[in-house]
């Protein structure tokens, strides 16, 4: 799944926003990296701000000569509200600059969440590959310690292995991920592995049975054992 916010978005946009009208004054690098948590904040959150302040930020960041890795988390957060509007094509193109411009930069962290968000674009058209990526992606988050990311990355990874049939490998990887990188507690994870868990245990329906969406693999996709 793209990287959604469980937390107060609300308090933290007008506490972002406050600062950034203070910033404009006298724009810099401040200004770029402010307008851009701002953006990844609305964008997250699925506001009617995103589209505009998303642009706006990586106007901003060209602008003023922001380096590789303040760029790629601007382009990030742009492939992140064009997942959300459904715009796939794009999101894929501007994740995939951002985890060129992370990588040349040599920043795992923005390099591995730009990795998840295009694995979860590519699972509708090719599992294989968005599994290949999300692999790579929560690599370079389980590297960083980023406890923000690797659940989002690990569970892009369960819901490619999910559409190719590979049941035992997304619950390997999902236990993984709680137990080894110290995830249990985090609520969208456990969540995430109850409800496609819930499917393989029910008589396969005619729709996805816990989620009516491309993230969660059809009950009917066979299952394949060792």
């Amino acid at each position: 799944m793209i990287k959604m916010l469980y937390k107060p978005v609300g308090m933290l946009v007008s506490l972002v926003a406050a600062a950034i009208n203070v910033l404009r004054t006298d724009p810099g690098t401040d200004t770029v990296h402010a307008l851009g948590n701002l953006a990844h904040l609305e964008a997250s959150a699925g506001s009617p701000d995103a589209d505009r302040l998303s642009a706006e930020a990586l106007i901003f960041g060209q602008a003023l000569g922001a380096g590789d890795a303040e760029l790629s988390r601007l382009l990030a957060a742009r492939g992140t509200y064009l997942a959300g509007a459904d715009r796939h094509t794009e999101a894929a193109a501007y994740f995939r600059e951002s985890a060129r411009l992370a990588s040349q930069a040599g920043d795992s962290m923005p390099l591995g969440n730009a990795l998840s968000g295009l694995a979860d674009i590519l699972a509708g058209t090719d599992p294989g590959a968005a599994a290949e990526t999300a692999r790579t992606a929560a690599g370079h988050l389980r590297r960083v310690g980023d406890r923000d990311g690797l659940p989002y990355a690990t569970t892009n990874l369960a819901q490619a292995l999910l559409m190719l049939g590979d049941w035992d490998d997304a619950e390997a990887e999902l236990t993984r991920s709680a137990d080894s990188n110290g995830l249990a507690d985090r609520e969208y994870l456990a969540c995430y592995g109850a409800g496609w868990r819930r499917c393989a245990v029910m008589p396969p329906p005619p729709k996805p049975c816990w989620r009516a969406s491309r993230s969660c693999v059809p009950a009917k996709t066979p299952r394949k054992s060792r």
